[in-house]
């Protein structure tokens, strides 16, 4: 699906939890923009390219986490960079529904 940023790929998600499972395509400079599923935690792992977030890059196998109910005013800031980026995004799968749910 194409998105403002670049492409999204929906690859997993559990009616009940909430949670995502994603592929992003981040075109290069672009942000990777905060919605409503990483109010639930969201974990990003740098799959090709490179993240930048705070003046600090996460290149290829580099990993984020975001806890559910942390406001990190730095993940607004969260780029991509000059070559792009493809991430692997998991959202609602910190909750404690979720995470109750795994037990």
């Amino acid at each position: 699906e194409s998105t403002d940023f670049g492409s999204v790929l929906d690859l997993y998600h559990n009616n009940v939890t909430g949670e995502y499972v994603q592929m992003c395509w981040v075109d290069p400079g672009m942000d990777l923009p905060v919605d409503d599923a990483c109010r639930n935690g969201e974990e990003l792992f740098v799959y090709n390219g490179s993240l930048t977030m705070d003046g600090e890059d996460y290149s290829t196998w580099g990993w984020l986490r975001f806890p559910v109910g942390v406001s990190s005013p730095k993940r607004t800031l969260l780029k991509a960079g000059t070559e792009g980026a493809q991430v692997y995004r998991k959202t609602g799968h910190l909750t404690e529904k979720a995470m109750a749910m795994e037990k």
